[in-house]
């Protein structure tokens, strides 16, 4: 989960099939693969609930980001979160305005060695 300290690290690979599904809670690291033919849909539901995300629960967790126990998988960098994207992956035209944008992981949760990007 977010904030966990291998929560960059590759876990699963799902490999879809006509009919199924995925659910997942947003706190999931997840991302998804360029398709190469046929078309992707995608529904996407949030659930808010106010009472917890204004308790101090919440916000215990939403501080309690671990320090990254290390580099994270290359599969696993999104260009839209990580400071790090470009030490794993180059920016290409379509996503290099997303350069310098990331927050992931917070000021003090890097893994020994990280390298934000320049």
């Amino acid at each position: 989960m977010i904030g966990a300290a291998d929560h960059r690290c590759h876990k699963h690979t799902y490999h879809h099939r006509v009919g199924a599904c995925v659910v997942h809670l947003g706190a999931r690291r997840h991302g998804a693969d360029h398709i190469t033919s046929g078309e992707r849909l995608n529904l996407v539901i949030w659930n808010h609930g106010l009472a917890w995300r204004e308790s101090e629960g919440a916000m215990a967790h939403q501080m309690a980001y671990e320090k990254e126990g290390g580099p994270p998988d290359p599969r696993c960098v999104s260009y839209t979160h990580d400071r790090d994207y470009g030490s794993f992956k180059p920016y290409t035209a379509g996503i290099v305005d997303f350069k310098h944008r990331g927050w992931c992981p917070p000021q003090g949760a890097e893994y020994n060695g990280f390298r934000a990007d320049e």
